[in-house]
């Protein structure tokens, strides 16, 4: 794996120095891109791309947004965005449900088909939504629509992906994978690895098959503690429940219409979840409707299937 180069200060006497020092590491880190000749080409695909950072931080995450707490994401293409540090638990689910009854949030156009934003109980191996017994597992059960409206609900949104413009901060370029990704920008440290933990994955070390636990299935988040990248305090990106993402496209055949649009959308979660092999939770791993041994369209759900929401970052 490609070392990330970073510019460290030290101390000097007199403040032209540090002009000279600030300058000429602007300079030579192509206004915080890495220089894929210095990286020598090696280690896991994107690695060239790896953000870093030179100078001050001018942005950071929002901290009275509910849910997850927010950690902040660099990357080497554009402006900084934030992620939730772990998957939206049964907990925080319920308070959104709460608010909820109260006052229903406005769903996306494609999800004016969703009645109801309860998790599905119904499904085979969905288990009972406990927001008290099973506060601190990953809310699985919920379609797209679920997700999003909760997203929205909380002053953030579900990650995007694909080339964004106008209004809509986000990635115009992923560097590992077509059509971008601000998840997988997370998971991948900016494509410098291709587990969140390290370059190669290990079975074990996240919630998958040969995680070991006491209790099969789901477990609360932060439970694998050597489950951490590929940004510091984000957990779970690989295995526990697979999330998803921005990203659905229209049906090809027989797209839903009229009180039904975007019923049959397919879309893609990404990560793994704990009924997958190692090698199925990279950050690129996706369980997706043109997949021939998965489906998933916005409708759908699934009891190792959850999410986790994206905010844009404040700049000074």
């Amino acid at each position: 794996m490609s070392r990330r180069r970073v510019l460290r200060s030290p101390r000097f006497a007199t403040p032209l120095a540090w002009l000279v020092l600030v300058l000429g590491g602007a300079l030579s880190a192509g206004c915080g891109k890495s220089d894929p000749a210095a990286d020598g080409g090696g280690g896991d695909a994107g690695a060239d791309h790896a953000a870093v950072e030179v100078g001050p931080v001018h942005s950071s995450c929002p901290t009275t947004l509910a849910g997850p707490a927010l950690v902040r994401v660099a990357w080497s293409e554009g402006v900084a965005f934030c992620i939730d540090s772990t998957e939206v638990t049964n907990a925080q689910y319920q308070a959104f449900l709460t608010g909820a009854a109260a006052n229903p949030p406005v769903q996306a156009d494609q999800c004016q088909w969703n009645t109801s934003l309860a998790p599905e109980t119904t499904t085979p191996g969905c288990p009972a939504f406990d927001p008290v017994g099973r506060a601190n597992f990953p809310v699985v059960c919920v379609n797209w629509c679920d997700a999003d409206a909760y997203c929205r609900s909380v002053g953030k949104y579900l990650c995007r992906a694909g080339s964004l413009d106008g209004d809509n901060a986000g990635p115009v370029k992923n560097p590992l994978a077509a059509g971008g990704s601000q998840w997988i920008i997370a998971c991948s440290n900016d494509g410098a690895q291709s587990y969140p933990y390290t370059g190669a994955g290990m079975p074990g070390v996240c919630v998958d098959k040969k995680y070991v636990s006491a209790t099969p299935g789901v477990q609360p988040v932060m439970s694998a503690a050597m489950c951490q990248g590929g940004v510091a305090g984000l957990y779970d990106m690989s295995g526990n429940a697979s999330e998803w993402q921005d990203n659905c496209v229209a049906a090809t055949t027989t797209p839903a219409t009229g009180a039904d649009l975007g019923k049959t959308d397919a879309c893609d979660a990404y990560g793994g979840a704990v009924s997958s092999d190692y090698a199925d939770t990279s950050c690129t791993a996706a369980t997706s409707a043109t997949d021939t041994l998965a489906h998933f369209t916005r409708s759908q759900v699934a009891p190792d299937n959850g999410f986790r929401c994206c905010a844009d970052a404040q700049f000074l």
